[in-house]
């Protein structure tokens, strides 16, 4: 201490203890409240120093990058570019405008993040430090994820930050409070969820160990936010009603890998009861979800301003409820006055032709028509509308184009339509003769 007090003359011995000993009265008279505060800000430190080494990392892979391009051999000593890096940053307006950049912007974010979160009445106030300082972070592993995938092994150090502020700061939320998982799938799930990605080494046609632990995350995500109580409205509304949709979607893109591998799952999947029960589960959930927007309205002005949300609702439950009729089926269970026909053929006319007339797929241009074509137009959807309309006499809403079918009808001697309806047959050969022998014997 005193080698520290020599160096720094403004500072003493006696200023030290009493500086120490406010924060110690602060702190038992707040019950700990400044030290999670002082924590909070410790955090956001160590957050920037984080930051700026990722920055310059950056600059200096882009000068090499550059000078790579530049120059006429084929390689750059890195010498060379942390000389120019040091040089760059030596100028005194370079290097003043670089500290103000890294500040500011990281100040502003953790301000408004504060302001957001922890000077309202928002619950878990010893939580919500933690959140507002783990949110600076995420922001910037957002930035960098924009271009890299979650698990490239330069995240590491940020993910390990990440981590350390998730255990910390859900220590103080209760085990029934929903908020959790708020927490879990904004700062480790959304890198994936908004890019439709899942782990970083996953082939199609083999196992994948790290994507289904991924959907187990996923699935712990979406359970808990949809059963759980909120005691936090604000963080209810702002991340549960808005994220929900988006994560159920990449979820159900990717859970064909606890098949074994995801290619040619369904059949697999619409056998495991699990994941049948699954399937009705994510149904209930994602129509329970749009009933609680109707409750909200910051969530219908939110959906009404940012139709994907919706989309991507319509779209998994297109793309859930031929799943649970499959499972169905295999479970012997299929009838046509199932809710989960109803709700198919309503989900169907919803997204197709709504009681409004503004589908919403149409406000999303080239985004929306590929969801069109995978829930509409895809394998499994002309398989569900041929079964229903086969056996429970119902024809789904929706149009199909059908040109892709056009050679082979031709081919084959059938109309386009012939050839679309041997194809579905074919493709539902085991369902199909599994409902046959139901209804045989149900004829008996």
């Amino acid at each position: 201490m005193d080698y520290f007090c020599n160096k720094l003359p403004f500072f003493s011995k006696k200023r030290l203890l009493i500086s120490g000993g406010t924060l110690l009265v602060l702190a038992l008279v707040t019950r700990g409240a400044v030290l999670h505060l002082l924590c909070s800000l410790f955090l956001l430190g160590v957050i920037i120093a984080l930051a700026t080494t990722y920055l310059l990392v950056g600059l200096y892979c882009a000068i090499w990058l550059i000078a790579f391009i530049r120059s006429n051999t084929r390689f750059v000593p890195m010498k060379v570019t942390r000389q120019q890096i040091r040089q760059c940053l030596a100028r005194p307006k370079v290097r003043s405008t670089f500290i103000l950049f890294i500040l500011v912007s990281h100040l502003t974010l953790y301000t408004t993040q504060y302001a957001t979160w922890a000077l309202g009445d928002n619950a878990h106030w010893k939580a919500k430090q933690y959140w507002v300082a783990g949110q600076v972070l995420n922001g910037v592993r957002r930035v960098m994820t924009l271009v890299i995938h979650p698990q490239i092994p330069v995240m590491y150090p940020a993910d390990l930050l990440q981590k350390l502020i998730y255990r910390w700061g859900t220590h103080y939320l209760p085990d029934n409070d929903a908020e959790i998982a708020v927490w879990q799938n904004t700062w480790f799930h959304y890198h994936y969820t908004f890019k439709t990605r899942r782990a970083l080494i996953s082939p199609s046609h083999k196992p994948s160990p790290e994507t289904v632990k991924l959907l187990d995350q996923w699935w712990f995500c979406l359970e808990t936010m949809a059963t759980k109580p909120f005691a936090d409205h604000q963080m209810e509304v702002e991340h549960y009603y808005r994220d929900f949709p988006a994560l159920a979607f990449n979820y159900t893109l990717h859970k064909g890998f606890y098949s074994g591998k995801k290619v040619a799952s369904n059949q697999r999947m619409a056998q495991l009861p699990e994941h049948v029960e699954r399937s009705r589960l994510l149904v209930q959930w994602l129509t329970e979800l749009k009933e609680k927007w109707q409750r909200a309205p910051s969530s219908r002005t939110l959906v009404n301003t940012h139709p994907k949300i919706e989309l991507l609702r319509q779209a998994t439950l297109l793309l859930e409820l031929p799943d649970l009729i499959q499972g169905e089926i295999y479970a012997g269970r299929f009838n046509c006055d199932n809710p989960s026909v109803r709700q198919y053929l309503a989900a169907r006319q919803e997204f197709t032709n709504p009681p409004d007339g503004r589908a919403v797929y149409h406000r999303l241009g080239h985004q929306g028509q590929y969801l069109y074509e995978a829930v509409i137009e895809g394998t499994a959807a002309r398989s569900t509308k041929y079964v229903i309309k086969h056996f429970c006499g119902q024809i789904a809403a929706g149009k199909e184009d059908n040109r892709s079918y056009e050679s082979q009808a031709t081919y084959r001697g059938r109309t386009v339509e012939q050839q679309v309806e041997h194809e579905m047959k074919a493709n539902y050969w085991k369902e199909i003769k599994i409902l046959e022998e139901q209804m045989e014997g149900n004829d008996e």
